[in-house]
C-alpha cells in the first residue's frame, strides 16, 4: 500500500476533495502526466537513473542520497520479476508524495484550508494573518499561486497543491531576512563615526600569520563582504626576486604576494557590491625611494577613484560638517602617517612600537616605549586622509582632550586595552565612541588569525567592525539613535518596554555534513542551538532536543521566548550541531540582526564556517515579535 505518513503520523484521515472537481487527484494527475512524459518508450515504467533524475528535477532541494536510497528499495520491492529495477507510474507517483511532502507544511495548509489545496481566499488569509503582508488582494494570490504551483490544472483552477505551497515557502523573498533590508535603506548622510563600519584586520592573511599569503584570497573574500576598511602591509622587494614589484606580507616572513597584484584586485573589486568609499589603511616599511614608486602605483591603478585630499574643495576639518559616506560615493580613502604642513618635502613622524605608525596620546607623564622614527615623503603624505589620521590611544581619552580632534583623529585601539578601557571607564567610553572613528585592531596573539568576538565593541558604539548584513550589506550600518544623540552604556536602563521575540523551530531541511568534516556517513542526531547576542541583559541561549538519525526532514517543534531590550543591538544565530558526534559536530549557522527578522514562518538558510551557504540546508520556522518599534519591519 502507498505511504501515507503525512497524514497517518497525527491521525487525520485524508481529506476529500470538494466542488465538482476532483481536486484530491490535481497532484496525482500532475505526477502522472510528468512520468508519461518521461517515458519516452511509453512501456509504463522508468529506469532507476531515470527516475531519480525525473525526481531531481522536479525537487532540487531534495537530497540525492535519499533520491537514490528511496527509488532503490522501492524498484527491488516488485514482485513482478520483470520489473525489477524499475519504477512504475503508479509507484512514481506515491514514491514522489512519500519523499517531497514535509508533514509540518501540509497540516499548515490543512489548518487554513481544511482540504489538501489552498484556494486564492485561503491564500489570502495565510499571508496576512501569519505572514504579516498587507493590502494582499486576490489578483496578488493568483500571481503567487501562477508563480509557484507546478500543476497546469491547478493552475487554471487558482489552486495551490501541497507542491505549490512548498516552492512559495521556499522561495528566497520568503526567507527570514527581511527584503527590506536587502537594499540600502537607512540614511548615508550621518557623519562616519555614526556607523559601524564592516573591516577586516590583517586581510592579506587568511588563516595562520605565520603562513605568509601567495594569492589575494584574503583581499578577494573581504571586498565579496563589501568590507569597508582593508589593511595592506607595504614592504620591499627582496633583491633578485618578483622584480622590482613592492611586496604585501607582515612581519613573519617572506611574501609572494606583490603590491601591483593587490592594488588591481582592490581597484577592480572595491565597488562591485557597494558605492560607499573603501578605506585603506596602509602600513608602510619603505625608504623615501619606494615610496614614491608606491605613490606612483596608487594613482596609476585607482585613477580617478583615489581621493586626493589637496584636489578636494571643502577642508573638512574646519567644516562646521562632518564628512559622510554619502560625501565619498565610490571613492578609496586612504589612511596613515601625514607630515605638518610646516615641514619640507621629507618629514619624520614618530612609530611608537613595532606594528604601528600611529601617533601615541599618552595621558600621562609616562614616556612611551620602544619609540622609533620614520621619514615621511611629501607626496606620500598628501594622498593620506587628513580628517581620517590614525591616533593609537593606550590610555582612556575623554573628548574633551585638547590633543584629540573629532574632525580628524581616527582612534586605534588594541583588543585588550579596548576591553580594559571598557570596564574601567564604560561612561567615559561610549561618550568618546559617540564622537570618534574608532577601530579596535585584534592581538598580536592570534597567530591563527581568528577573528575577536565584535559584539562587546559594538555595544559601546565601536565602529569598525560589524553586523553588516543588513541595510544592504553596503559594509555601513547606521548606530542606534541612542548611540548617536544620547550617552548610551550598556547597562543602562532602558525607558522602552522589551520586544519579545516568540521563536519557533518547527524542522530541518537536507542538513549535510559541511566540505572538510571528518566524519563519516549521512547519519545524524542534529540538534539547534539559539542564540541571543547584544547588550548584556539581552544575552542567552536555548537549545532543542536532539532528533535521532534523521538528516533529511527532522522535526523539533520546539518553542522560546526572549525579551530583547536593545533590539538594533541584537542579533539572533541559528546553530545546528549534530549530537551524535563530540569533537566534529558542527552541521551550520545562521546569524542576523533582530531588525531584519520578518514575522511568520520562514526558512533559515544555513552556512558553513567559512561563511558559504550549504545548498538546500535550511531549518524551518516561525517567528512572532511583539512590542515592535524602530527600524524593524513587518
Amino acid at each position: 500500500m502507498p505511504k501515507k505518513w503525512y497524514l497517518r503520523i497525527f491521525g487525520i484521515n485524508e481529506l476529500e476533495p470538494s466542488g465538482s472537481q476532483p481536486s484530491a487527484t490535481l497532484r496525482e494527475g500532475w505526477l502522472g502526466s510528468v512520468f508519461d512524459e518521461a517515458d519516452i518508450e511509453k512501456c509504463g515504467c522508468l529506469s532507476e537513473n531515470e527516475t531519480v533524475r525525473l525526481i531531481k528535477q522536479l525537487n532540487p532541494r531534495i537530497l540525492l542520497s535519499r533520491v537514490e536510497h528511496e527509488v532503490k528499495e522501492a524498484s527491488t520491492s516488485n514482485s513482478d520479476e520483470s520489473q525489477r529495477g524499475k519504477i512504475t507510474r503508479s509507484q512514481f507517483v506515491e514514491l514522489y508524495k512519500d519523499i517531497a511532502t514535509r508533514s509540518e507544511i501540509y497540516f499548515l495548509m490543512v489548518r487554513y484550508a481544511n482540504k489538501d489545496y489552498l484556494s486564492c481566499k485561503d491564500l489570502q488569509v495565510f499571508l496576512e494573518t501569519e505572514q504579516g503582508l498587507l493590502g494582499i488582494t486576490m489578483k496578488n494570490c493568483k500571481e503567487i499561486i501562477e508563480r509557484y504551483e507546478p500543476s497546469k490544472e491547478a493552475r487554471e483552477l487558482n489552486h495551490m497543491t501541497i507542491d505549490g505551497f512548498t516552492n512559495y515557502l521556499h522561495n528566497d523573498e520568503n526567507f527570514l531576512f527581511h527584503g527590506a533590508h536587502r537594499n540600502v535603506c537607512q540614511k548615508m548622510n550621518q557623519p562616519f563615526s555614526n556607523y559601524f563600519i564592516a573591516t577586516s584586520h590583517n586581510t592579506s592573511v587568511v588563516d595562520d600569520q605565520f603562513k605568509e599569503p601567495s594569492n589575494c584570497e584574503g583581499y578577494v573574500a573581504a571586498l565579496r563582504r563589501n568590507c569597508r576598511f582593508i589593511e595592506v602591509d607595504v614592504w620591499e622587494p627582496k633583491t633578485g626576486i618578483y622584480g622590482n614589484d613592492l611586496m604585501v606580507h607582515n612581519h613573519y616572513g617572506s611574501s609572494k604576494l606583490t603590491l601591483s597584484t593587490v592594488l588591481n584586485v582592490i581597484n577592480e573589486m572595491a565597488f562591485q557590491g557597494t558605492i560607499y568609499p573603501l578605506f585603506i589603511r596602509l602600513k608602510i616599511y619603505l625608504n623615501i625611494g619606494w615610496q614614491m614608486t608606491l605613490v606612483n602605483m596608487l594613482q596609476d591603478t585607482f585613477g580617478d577613484k583615489l581621493y586626493q585630499p589637496n584636489n578636494d574643495p571643502i577642508n573638512w576639518m574646519k567644516n562646521s560638517r562632518q564628512p559622510t559616506p554619502k560625501d565619498f560615493q565610490m571613492k578609496i580613502i586612504l589612511v596613515g602617517k601625514r607630515i605638518d604642513d610646516t615641514e619640507g618635502d621629507i618629514g619624520e613622524v614618530i612609530m611608537e612600537n613595532e606594528n604601528a605608525e600611529e601617533e601615541t596620546v599618552e595621558m600621562t607623564h609616562s614616556s612611551p616605549k620602544s619609540i622609533k622614527k620614520m621619514h615621511i615623503c611629501r607626496e606620500l603624505s598628501d594622498l593620506m586622509c587628513p580628517w581620517a589620521t590614525p591616533v593609537l590611544l593606550k590610555e582612556m581619552p575623554l573628548t574633551t582632550n585638547d590633543l584629540l580632534n573629532k574632525n580628524c583623529h581616527l582612534l586605534l585601539l588594541s583588543e585588550c586595552n579596548c576591553l580594559k578601557m571598557i570596564q574601567n571607564f564604560p561612561t567615559e567610553f561610549a561618550e568618546t565612541a559617540k564622537d570618534y572613528m574608532m577601530l579596535v585592531t585584534p592581538n598580536i596573539s592570534r597567530i591563527d588569525s581568528s577573528t575577536m568576538n565584535p559584539q562587546e565593541f559594538w555595544n559601546f558604539g565601536i565602529q569598525m567592525q560589524g553586523k553588516f548584513s543588513e541595510n544592504g550589506g553596503c559594509g555601513y550600518v547606521l548606530k542606534p539613535l541612542m548611540m548617536r544623540e544620547e550617552l548610551y552604556t550598556p547597562g543602562d536602563i532602558i525607558p522602552i518596554p522589551p520586544q519579545i521575540l516568540y521563536l519557533r523551530i518547527l524542522s530541518g531541511q537536507q542538513l549535510t555534513r559541511p566540505r572538510g568534516s571528518t566524519a563519516k556517513g549521512n547519519s545524524m542526531d542534529p540538534y539547534v542551538v539559539v542564540e541571543i547576542y547584544g547588550c548584556p541583559n539581552d544575552c542567552t541561549e536555548e537549545r532543542t532536543r536532539t532528533v535521532k538519525n534523521d538528516s533529511a526532514n527532522p522535526s523539533f517543534d520546539e518553542s522560546f521566548q526572549f525579551e530583547i531590550t536593545v533590539p538594533e543591538l541584537a542579533l539572533i544565530r541559528f546553530l545546528v550541531l549534530d549530537d551524535d558526534f563530540i569533537d566534529d559536530d558542527f552541521i551550520g549557522q545562521y546569524t542576523i540582526p533582530f531588525e531584519c527578522l520578518r514575522n511568520g514562518y520562514r526558512h533559515v538558510p544555513l552556512f558553513n564556517n567559512e561563511g558559504e551557504i550549504l545548498e538546500n540546508c535550511t531549518l524551518f520556522v516561525h517567528v512572532a515579535i511583539t512590542n515592535r518599534y524602530g527600524g524593524g519591519v513587518l
